[in-house]
């Protein structure tokens, strides 16, 4: 069955995880999932807003689970990933736009999270503007 819906195997790979206290392993994925958004070049029909649906999922059940450190650690290069993607994304398509926003607002809630409970050391920088604090 996992060979048939691969979406379903990760959701129960990253709940087994998760419920066993193995939440690196869930970022580990992330960090792959994150990193293979990273353009080849100006290939306009690789692109889908689509592609950040699993990552907010995956971002929203490590904040969820209460994990906004590796959140935050993923952020830059998410930040990095996610600018390149949308340059190199259909002219005019909203939905990649979206796509980056919903991902970028748990990455910024995760990053006040860590400022409220006092661990502000790690800064999820912007690639314009001050880091976020």
């Amino acid at each position: 069955m996992a060979q048939k819906y691969p979406q379903i195997a990760k959701q129960l790979s990253d709940r087994i995880n998760l419920d066993t206290g193995n939440f690196t392993q869930v970022a580990i994925a992330l960090r792959k999932e994150i990193e293979a958004l990273e353009p080849d070049g100006y290939d306009y029909d690789d692109f889908s807003s689509d592609d950040f649906d699993p990552i907010h999922e995956r971002l929203c059940k490590l904040f969820d689970s209460g994990h906004p450190d590796e959140i935050v650690g993923l952020g830059t290069t998410f930040i990095e990933v996610a600018q390149r993607r949308y340059e190199y994304g259909h002219p005019g398509d909203w939905g990649i736009g979206y796509g980056i926003e919903k991902c970028l607002a748990v990455i910024v809630k995760a990053q006040s999270q860590k400022a409220f409970d006092g661990d502000s050391a790690e800064a999820v920088v912007l690639p314009y503007g001050p880091p976020l604090r």
